[in-house]
């Protein structure tokens, strides 16, 4: 996995949970580009994207703009987390944290195994329109395994990670 860090998060820490969330569901982990945002917005949120390689213009600051192609396994993705503020339960944020990632890493294991091509998935109908998003084929694969993985206690085994998260984010204020 390729982390891109851009939170006051430990690079180290970011990673193990993330590695950890995506062999809960099956994810091969290893070329994947993953950009871990902090944000102003209330919750915790992800996209994924296909793609063979990914332009790190937008993925690390630098003094002078350069574009690098980044080869990826099967795409990227973007995972924001909130900034912790006062009275937020920093716990329940991690957990989420977590599987939120497991639900995008399911998303990347679907881009591995061949996509569109190879499985049902969303297209636009009649209407010109997609499904509402819980509906759509690959959401509801996402959040049956996710949901598969909770039951099977992966939120268990793993929190530990997802405490030192939680301590790790109530630390780290809005700036």
């Amino acid at each position: 996995m390729k982390l891109y860090n851009k939170t006051k998060l430990p690079d180290v820490l970011l990673e193990q949970l993330l590695v950890a969330a995506g062999r809960c569901v099956g994810a091969k982990t290893t070329g994947v580009v993953v950009k871990v945002t902090q944000g102003r917005n209330a919750g915790v949120s992800g996209m994924t994207q296909s793609a063979s390689y990914v332009n790190t213009w937008h993925l690390k600051r630098v003094a002078k703009w350069k574009s690098e192609r980044v080869s990826t396994d099967g795409g990227w993705f973007r995972l924001t987390i909130p900034w912790a503020r006062p009275g937020w339960d920093s716990l329940a944020v991690a957990e989420c944290v977590f599987k939120v990632a497991m639900h995008e890493w399911v998303h990347i294991r679907d881009y591995q195994a061949g996509g569109r091509w190879a499985m049902p998935w969303a297209s636009p109908g009649m209407s010109g329109r997609r499904a509402r998003h819980d509906s759509r084929p690959e959401e509801l694969r996402a959040i049956n395994a996710v949901d598969d993985a909770v039951a099977r206690g992966a939120v268990q085994r793993h929190q530990d990670l997802i405490i030192a998260l939680a301590l790790c984010h109530e630390n780290v204020r809005i700036p």
